[in-house]
């Protein structure tokens, strides 16, 4: 969407180009845009091109906005110039452009009906382009023309509606800007442009910062759960293990053996074990399977009076590093000579 300018003058009553306008004339005009708006898009452009009388010139010269009403007021006419680039938006308004002519067909025929007066186009005069002839926005539209037959076209050098007297007369102004304040024109047209794609930038640094915690923050989130998934796993099988040499399916020196082979202390494959596979190998029954993993869970000070219970728990305690667990069972019963008397002789041994 762009800008607005409302309420221009464009036209008055008077004597142009040895042609009389009277107030007629003008409601003529503004009848006809109103039938014609909405297929004859009458734009604004910037001056009448090399040689306003040939169409192939006009057609073919960019509109830098459209006229979107037409009005009277008294005996002069005015315009409202809508979809403007910002950049002409502000031309205009800094005055660099304050002089509009009109371009006018007379007695044409469209579809089978005739308009005496028919508004075809309006355009800004003045004496320097080079503040806006470079800009890329000038060449986004192209000023779009209903076909009319018959008629002619007429352009009127410049707008009439200055009095001296008791008569209008025409009046063409010209401005003469130097170099140093078309660039001033210039920046205050685009610096706006420049302050947003400024903040812009702040705001995708930003943005690309906190992409960074969040990926850092996801990396270290999973690499957690995963810790936590290795974990529960090795205790799991480590309780199974547990059970299985309380019911003597399974000895200290041969458990150790068995988690090498099954990758108890390898994070990878200790969370693919199966671990019904694992119960069944060693029977493990159902009432013993739970008070082995309800051991395991419990606190060390909390274990039963079991002596080889006892010593499991101690053993799963003090184990350290990579050691197996054949050594700290035998550590843990080394440094518990009661208790491993004890377990000795609830197995009948000595």
């Amino acid at each position: 969407m762009g800008h607005e300018l409302k309420g221009r003058e464009i036209f008055a009553t008077g004597v142009w180009n040895d042609m009389d306008f009277t107030v007629d004339d003008l409601n003529d005009i503004v009848d006809n845009f109103e039938k014609l708006k909405e297929k004859h898009f009458v734009p604004l452009k910037f001056g009448h091109g090399p040689d306003h009388q040939h169409d192939k010139d006009i057609m073919g010269q960019p509109a830098i906005g459209w006229i979107s009403r037409v009005f009277r007021q008294g005996e002069k006419l005015f315009a409202d110039f809508s979809d403007l680039p910002r950049t002409v938006f502000e031309v205009i308004k800094n005055k660099l452009y304050r002089t509009v002519s009109i371009e006018l067909l007379f007695n044409v025929d469209n579809d089978g009906n005739k308009f005496n007066h028919v508004l075809d186009a309006v355009a800004l005069l003045g004496t320097d382009h080079p503040a806006v002839n470079s800009l890329a926005d000038l060449d986004a539209l192209l000023a779009t023309r209903t076909r009319f037959t018959g008629g002619h076209r007429v352009v009127f050098a410049t707008i009439a509606g200055k009095v001296k007297g008791d008569e209008i007369k025409i009046v063409k102004e010209e401005f003469e800007l130097d170099k140093k304040e078309i660039q001033e024109l210039i920046d205050t047209a685009t610096k706006p442009l420049a302050d947003n794609n400024e903040q812009l930038a702040k705001d995708l640094k930003e943005a690309n910062v906190t992409i960074a915690k969040f990926t850092s923050d996801a990396a270290d989130t999973e690499k957690k759960q995963k810790e936590e998934k290795v974990k529960l796993a090795r205790k799991a099988v480590t309780d199974i293990l547990d059970a299985a040499v309380r019911e003597k399916s399974l000895t200290p020196a041969n458990r150790e053996n068995y988690e090498k082979q099954i990758g108890v202390d390898d994070d990878t494959r200790v969370i693919e074990i199966d671990l019904e596979q694992v119960k069944t190998m060693f029977n493990i029954k159902p009432d013993n399977k739970q008070q082995g993993l309800h051991k395991s869970g419990d606190d060390d000070d909390d274990v039963s009076d079991n002596p080889e219970e006892q010593l499991l728990a101690l053993t799963r305690k003090n184990r350290e590093g990579k050691e197996t667990f054949q050594a700290s069972f035998i550590r843990t019963c080394e440094a518990n000579p009661k208790l491993h008397v004890a377990y000795l002789n609830a197995n009948g041994e000595k």
